[in-house]
């Protein structure tokens, strides 16, 4: 693989905003969907999880919760979720951290079927995954943070592995030494997303923004700005166009601003989406990234029972 760090680029504002259009569609969720994450929208469901009470929630395409399951191994004393995915063969990943009721602690990641059963469990030794993504090839990609025997990071690993559809192990990819940080590039605001030839991966931590293609190999590296904004969810179009939705967390007043930017990686500039095509009736509104289909993307000006609606962006 490349050394991602020759392929560098910096982020500018650009003068080329982009607008939502009128929703051409438009879903209610029900009220027994309630994730305290922030939900995302993959493959034609609403996915979301309780990190706490290590539930998985999913609503169907009408906005109905069709899963509502508890991830708890049987030797479990405590169990925190990480992330959901949807597989393109109609299950689930979740990531997850579980402390055994002797005070071992280790990683894992759970296969579930269409009906939030768990139908298998992959135990991750000296690691931990923090976020899972689909490829469309049925293939899961995670990205992880390795240990060592003392509690701490160990010394040199590859933070992105590659999993066949039955949880085997296939590959790896990004080392960690290409990422100066002292602290884990995988964590719990780290984000990944696919599309139908990429994946990918945005690390807080180091602000930087990285795809790779379905074999592992690198097709971009950027870094982000640091613009006081914390980056909620990500988002590659059907063109591979990079949408990410944000919250700025300490507005001078009132309530956090949220917001979509668009990066259009020929120009190297990011800029606001502008939104007031949805919020005409209530031009105080702000509408955030849930996720995309196709040419859409599907937002939201809230996260618990959200109303989704999809737009695209021009």
């Amino acid at each position: 693989m490349k050394n991602i760090c020759a392929a560098l680029f910096t982020l500018c504002l650009g003068a080329n905003a982009q607008h939502f259009t009128v929703p051409s569609r438009t879903v209610s969720v029900d009220s027994s969907f309630v994730p305290t994450a922030i939900p995302k929208w993959e493959r034609g469901f609403l996915v979301g999880f309780d990190l706490a009470q290590a539930t998985v929630y999913v609503a169907d395409s009408s906005g109905k919760t069709v899963v509502n399951s508890r991830i708890w191994p049987n030797n479990g004393d405590i169990v925190h979720i990480r992330d959901i995915s949807v597989s393109p063969n109609g299950g689930f990943a979740v990531p997850f951290t579980v402390t055994s009721t002797t005070g071992a602690a280790t990683g894992a990641i759970a296969w579930l079927d269409s009906t939030g059963k768990t139908t298998k469990i992959v135990q991750l030794p000296m690691a931990a995954a923090f976020n899972t993504c689909f490829a469309d090839d049925g293939t899961l990609w995670a990205l992880v943070a390795g240990r060592n025997g003392e509690g701490g990071e160990a010394s040199a690993y590859n933070i992105l592995r590659h999993y066949d559809a039955s949880g085997v192990l296939i590959g790896t990819a990004l080392p960690r030494a290409d990422f100066a940080s002292k602290r884990f590039p995988a964590n719990g605001v780290s984000r990944m997303t696919a599309s139908h030839d990429r994946i990918g991966i945005y690390l807080n931590v180091t602000n930087n923004w990285i795809e790779i293609s379905y074999s592992g190999d690198l097709l971009g590296h950027w870094i982000l700005p640091s613009s006081g904004y914390r980056i909620l969810n990500v988002r590659l179009s059907g063109q591979n166009e990079l949408y990410l939705g944000y919250q700025k967390d300490h507005p001078p007043a009132g309530a956090p601003e949220i917001g979509v930017q668009h990066f259009d990686k020929n120009t190297a500039t990011l800029q606001p989406v502008d939104s007031s095509a949805l919020s005409a009736a209530d031009p105080s509104s702000s509408f955030n990234l849930i996720g995309g289909e196709g040419s859409n993307l599907v937002v939201s000006k809230s996260f618990n029972s959200p109303t989704l609606l999809w737009v695209t962006a021009q």
